[in-house]
C-alpha cells in the first residue's frame, strides 16, 4: 500500500493529502512487521517454556521408574524363591531344617542385589 501512494504522491508532487496518507500507510506497514515479529517471539518463547516442562516431566518419570526398577530388582527374587518354596509338594526339601531356609533367604537376598547393581546406572 505505502508503494502504491509512493507512486501517486511521485505522479502528484503537491498533493498534501497523498503525502500524509503515504506516511500513515508506511506506519501501518511498520507496526504490522513490529507486530508480526512480537508475536512470533511470544509464541517462540511459549514454545520453549513448553518444551522446558515437558522435560523436566520426562527427567521425573526416568526416576520413578528407576526407583520401581530398584525395587523391583531387588525383591523379584526373594518373592520367586518364596513361591517356590510354598507350594505344598513333598521333595524332602523341608525336613531339612532351618538353616536351609535361612541360607535360600540370604541366597535370594544376595541374588536381588546383584540384579540390583547391574539395573543401577553408573554415574
Amino acid at each position: 500500500m505505502h508503494s502504491v501512494l509512493q507512486q501517486t504522491r511521485e505522479a502528484l508532487q503537491d498533493d498534501r493529502k497523498i503525502i500524509s496518507l503515504r506516511d500513515l500507510a508506511y506506519n501501518v506497514d511498520r507496526e504490522a512487521d513490529l507486530l508480526q515479529a512480537e508475536a512470533k517471539n511470544a509464541l517462540e518463547y511459549l514454545i520453549a517454556k513448553d518444551t522446558t516442562e515437558q522435560a523436566e516431566q520426562a527427567t521425573a518419570q526416568a526416576k520413578s521408574a528407576n526407583r520401581l526398577n530398584l525395587l523391583v530388582a531387588a525383591f523379584l527374587p526373594v518373592t520367586a524363591i518364596a513361591s517356590v518354596f510354598s507350594m505344598n509338594m513333598q521333595v524332602g526339601v523341608e525336613n531339612l531344617g532351618h538353616p536351609l531356609f535361612w541360607m535360600i533367604i540370604v541366597f535370594g537376598m544376595v541374588l536381588g542385589f546383584v540384579v540390583k547393581t547391574l539395573v543401577t546406572p553408573k554415574q
